[in-house]
């Protein structure tokens, strides 16, 4: 069988971009068992997830053992990024990709500050197999039939590690004894000042008012977690059923702490995030969308958050 090797370059985000980014791009190699992936940008994520972390390449493959001549090619870049002032460290790492572009000729598909592309169309398809091996790059990069055809395969390789789950559990077992249901919130401001406008961008007062609203739905027993990306004025927030999860900014933990320990509670509510989407998935558990105008007392959950969520009035911001 002659095999293409798809070189995704750079493209993708943030952790939750980049998590929905390589499951695209598992999906494409899942259902056509001809082509692989290397996803480069996955690189400094690759020992927090089961199907990377003895895999830092970030090479998905259907039946092939990663390339074991290439596996120290991450660590060797990263420890010459430290080598390098953090300025031309940045510099580097936005410049070499294009250039390696700029020198593929025919094997670069530069797709970056591309509209959305469809992947899995046919035609897409043999365009990747035109070479033994090609430069991908691009952010909307989808295929979303084979998403779905493969989810579960996609979330058993980008599922945290179990170091992770591990310490999520202990934090949640005494919880159990004191709430039913628990709520994991996230709440997200940092770059949520300016995406969007800051439509989704909202402040202590309005989280608290909606931990009221949940308890008037679900009862006086419902707890929540709590996690932040920066830090918050935690005063706002009642002790007697808040609690805030480890992966907090300005707290102890990895910021992993915080989306396994949210995904161990019985229902995830956040505002329109793939950080969010990711929490409920792995954790297989529904998702209450917050945004403006909602009420958390009544607003339905998203039971099937990929399906769903596109689909969304508020939700299809981040999963399109």
């Amino acid at each position: 069988m002659t095999r293409t090797t798809i070189v995704h370059t750079h493209g993708g985000g943030r952790f939750g971009n980049q998590l929905l980014l390589f499951g695209h791009l598992i999906s494409l190699a899942a259902t056509h068992r001809d082509l692989e992936i290397v996803h480069v940008p996955f690189w400094p994520y690759s020992d927090l997830c089961d199907g990377t972390r003895d895999n830092p390449l970030c090479l998905f493959s259907a039946d092939r053992t990663p390339y074991r001549w290439a596996q120290p090619l991450p660590s060797l870049t990263r420890a010459a990024a430290r080598l390098l002032p953090a300025r031309v460290a940045r510099s580097v790492g936005y410049r070499l990709p294009r250039l390696c572009h700029r020198l593929a000729g025919r094997r670069s598909i530069d797709l970056d500050y591309k509209p959305l592309v469809d992947i899995g169309a046919p035609e897409f398809v043999e365009r990747l197999r035109a070479s033994r091996w090609v430069l991908l790059s691009g952010y909307d990069l989808r295929a979303w039939d084979a998403f779905h055809a493969e989810h579960d395969r996609i979330r058993a390789f980008l599922r945290p590690a179990r170091r992770f789950w591990d310490a999520a559990d202990r934090f949640l077992a005494p919880l159990r004894q004191r709430h039913d249901p628990l709520v994991g919130v996230h709440i997200r401001r940092t770059d949520y000042r300016v995406w969007h406008g800051g439509r989704f961008c909202f402040d202590d007062r309005q989280y608290a008012a909606w931990t009221a609203q949940m308890r008037k739905r679900w009862g006086a027993r419902t707890g929540f977690v709590l996690s932040a990306d920066e830090t918050v004025d935690r005063a706002a927030y009642d002790p007697a059923y808040c609690h805030w999860s480890d992966g907090t900014a300005g707290g102890s933990g990895h910021f992993l702490d915080a989306m396994t320990t949210l995904a161990g509670c019985d229902v995830v509510a956040a505002a329109p995030s793939t950080f969010a989407a990711w929490t409920a998935s792995f954790g297989a558990r529904p998702l209450l969308v917050l945004g403006a105008d909602v009420d958390a007392a009544t607003e339905p959950l998203l039971h099937d958050v990929w399906r769903d969520g596109r689909r969304h009035a508020l939700m299809s911001f981040a999963v399109w």
